[in-house]
């Protein structure tokens, strides 16, 4: 679900502490050192990129680079967790405001810097696990800090992080209710205040204000004409015309964490309105057996065969969804063969495409939290 984007995150940027206290951070880091231990690995190196690739140290540190550029946060067994990000240190009074490290160090490359500094703490000779290195940093650089580390035992780390990330706490599951109250609020912007004639990028334009006026700090918007085979895309300069039926995929963030929501409209003579679609009923036929301890692959199957079975033809193209947070694409992936229990305390991006004799393709998606007793639709 890649979209087009800036290359300037430009929204909201605050650290609310009412919203996600300091204590929430003191606690991950706990969990995160207490995994370590269980590895015996002395320092965690976490690396994250860009725009959208930025959770694992943003797990620890609440911290967002606003440019597409690396941040890599150090975590010891003792001692104070260190960030370093890609960029001068002329921001930094206002960086040390969205974030609890205040160990926050600048720099032209965060690969160098960083093994300047393991070096510097004689730090060189330990047990050092990475985080998802390898697939997300730029292999020069990568290259450079492997080097520095040559004298250390290196530990794949790479699923740690993301496998704690999977249980949110009370207070991230309310980030991702914020969240989804603006998804929410933007579709019922598309049936309300949204006219025929519009172009999709207007269109676009509209949900954008009314996601930044409620404090979104990042939105991805994807569309699709129903009876076309292209596949989701960046929104056109061309005209919703009376008669068409379109998919509109909107997810944004809030204070980190993401929500996400896909509709099919159709375009009437004054409107736009959601279509009627068996495709509705047999998700939320779906959604309603999700529960802890079902795994990932009886939802797949639920989808898949409540699909069918109600005429429709499933298309796979998109996938059905996966975990939601910190970031769009996170454990566990809806598949067929996967073996993921489902707890207490997840959040899913589940989303059903189908083909519909009526309208051509229909999709419905939502971004779902998991509770003791079943599931709660945030979008």
């Amino acid at each position: 679900m890649e979209t087009m984007h800036p290359a300037l995150k430009n929204g909201r940027n605050v650290w609310d502490r009412v919203n996600m206290p300091e204590s929430q951070f003191q606690a991950r880091v706990e969990r995160v050192r207490a995994q370590m231990k269980k590895s015996a690995i002395d320092l965690l190196l976490l690396y994250g990129r860009g725009l959208t690739e930025y959770a694992d140290p943003c797990y620890v540190s609440n911290f967002v680079i606003r440019l597409p550029r690396g941040t890599i946060a150090l975590v010891p067994l003792d001692g104070p967790v260190v960030l370093f990000f890609e960029g001068g240190p002329r921001g930094l009074p206002s960086l040390l405001a969205t974030t609890c490290v205040t160990e926050l160090k600048a720099a032209g490359n965060v690969a160098k810097e960083c093994a300047k500094y393991l070096k510097e703490k004689g730090l060189v000779t330990r047990t050092v696990g990475l985080g998802r290195f390898e697939e997300q940093m730029p292999y020069q650089e990568f290259r450079a800090l492997k080097e520095a580390l040559a004298g250390c035992k290196i530990v794949d780390a790479a699923a740690m992080v993301p496998n704690l990330r999977m249980l949110k706490s009370g207070k991230e599951s309310d980030e991702i209710r914020r969240a989804g109250r603006i998804v929410k609020k933007c579709f019922e912007l598309v049936s309300s205040a949204c006219s025929i004639g519009m172009s999709e990028q207007f269109l676009e334009a509209t949900l954008r204000k009314q996601a930044r006026l409620e404090g979104a700090e990042d939105i991805r918007v994807l569309l699709a004409v129903a009876n076309e085979k292209k596949s989701l895309r960046p929104s056109e300069n061309r005209r919703i015309e009376p008669g068409q039926v379109f998919i509109l995929y909107f997810a944004i963030a809030y204070e980190r964490y993401w929500a996400e929501g896909i509709k099919t409209f159709a375009a009437g003579e004054a409107s736009f309105s959601e279509v009627a679609s068996d495709a509705k009923s047999v998700y939320y036929q779906a959604i309603a057996l999700i529960k802890p301890g079902r795994t990932v692959s009886q939802v797949y199957r639920d989808l898949f065969d409540g699909a069918r079975g109600s005429g429709l033809e499933p298309l796979s193209d998109y996938g059905l969804g996966n975990g939601i947070g910190l970031s769009l694409d996170e454990p566990p992936v809806i598949s067929e063969r996967g073996d993921q229990k489902l707890k207490e305390g997840m959040s899913l991006a589940l989303r059903l495409a189908v083909s519909d004799k009526t309208h051509g393709r229909v999709m419905v998606g939502n971004t779902l939290t998991v509770g003791k007793n079943g599931v709660e639709e945030v979008t």
